[in-house]
């Protein structure tokens, strides 16, 4: 379920990378900002639309967790909380471990 989950919110990540990314292609003075200032941006910028678009679909789910079909139910929750789990780890593992590769590049 979790890798499930993990590959059907790919456009997540690649939305975040996407906009660190435009960042530094796009405007002269975001370029020369440091990194903790563009991962900012970026994660105000494409982290509110991630975050909706999670709390929506926990929502669905949760809502159809009150079914009262059995499989149904049960599928909804291990839904919900693979959803959970792969949002906690794209905003925190992830992300984490993408900036220290920003970090290398930057060096190099």
């Amino acid at each position: 379920m979790f890798l499930k989950c993990s590959t059907s919110r790919k456009y997540e990540y690649y939305l975040l990378l996407s906009c660190l990314q435009n960042f530094d292609t796009l405007e002269e003075k975001h370029r020369i900002k440091p990194l903790h200032e563009r991962v900012g941006l970026s994660m105000k910028h494409a982290g509110v639309a991630v975050t909706i678009t999670t709390v929506t679909d926990l929502m669905a789910f949760g809502l159809g967790a009150t079914t009262v079909l059995p499989a149904l139910s049960h599928f909804c929750i291990y839904a919900a909380m693979g959803i959970f789990f792969v949002f906690f780890y794209m905003i925190t593992f992830f992300f984490g471990w993408f900036v220290l590769d920003q970090v290398k590049l930057d060096k190099s």
